[in-house]
């Protein structure tokens, strides 16, 4: 996470991660987060399905320097308790959908997205 934060575009407003074993994620779906985010300009925002928060976060570019503060140990969430997120409900079961195992990366194949 810090990597890709310290290669980020310094001009853009915030960053926005999307963990490689989040697959399913609709294309809309970074659009309406993304729109969210450009129009409210949150310090960090979740989206949501079903009041379950999910993936991608975006993180504004004001936070870099305390994300890159972190101990490598620590995760972005950490941040949460200075930082209390705003979230969007978005209709997109994608979102909370991700794989450790083989087993867990075929259900995520079932739910007839494209991957």
């Amino acid at each position: 996470m810090q990597e890709g934060w310290r290669q980020a575009n310094p001009s853009s407003e915030g960053v926005m991660f999307l963990p490689v074993d989040c697959p399913a994620v609709q294309a809309s779906s970074i659009d309406k987060i993304a729109d969210h985010f450009n129009k409210n300009k949150p310090d960090i925002l979740i989206p949501t399905y079903q009041n379950k928060k999910g993936h991608p976060p975006i993180f504004h570019q004001r936070l870099k320097q305390k994300a890159l503060d972190l101990p490598t140990n620590q995760g972005l969430n950490s941040l949460f308790a200075c930082f209390p997120p705003q979230t969007i409900e978005i209709n997109d079961p994608g979102i909370i959908k991700s794989f450790n195992t083989p087993k867990e990366f075929n259900e995520i194949k079932k739910m007839n997205v494209s991957i």
